[in-house]
């Protein structure tokens, strides 16, 4: 993550566009993932990494959009999984489209712990 965040970093044109929608969506399952805006100057490292994570934020923050036009309003904003804990930029990309502060879990490879703690009501 840390070769990630610095090739992003260092790329400062206009990246790719990603569409990260690879099995669609509720309204459109028959929709896929795409990139487009590939030139000569951006066809670099930094600039399909820095499209990638604006993709990803792009698809949480029109899920999220989604429900705000149900009437329900976040107040905090979580994430989870090595690809945010481990990924700054991706974590600071999320923080500022989101307009909130991020916070994690207190344990990492979450799904495990709560798999584990799952298990141990059927142990006892």
């Amino acid at each position: 993550y840390y070769s990630m965040d610095k090739l992003a970093k260092e790329y400062s044109g206009e990246s790719v566009a990603f569409d990260t929608r690879f099995k669609g969506t509720r309204d459109n399952p028959d929709l896929r993932a795409s990139i487009t805006q590939i030139s000569q100057e951006n066809f670099t490292a930094g600039s399909f990494i820095d499209g990638l994570m604006n993709g990803m934020v792009y698809e949480l923050y029109d899920m999220y959009n989604a429900v705000l036009n149900k009437g329900i309003k976040a107040k905090t904003l979580i994430g989870s999984g090595n690809g945010i804990r481990k990924n700054m930029m991706l974590k600071e990309k999320l923080k500022k489209a989101f307009g909130m502060e991020m916070y994690l879990s207190q344990y990492e490879e979450e799904a495990s712990v709560g798999v584990a703690k799952l298990a141990l009501q059927y142990v006892r």
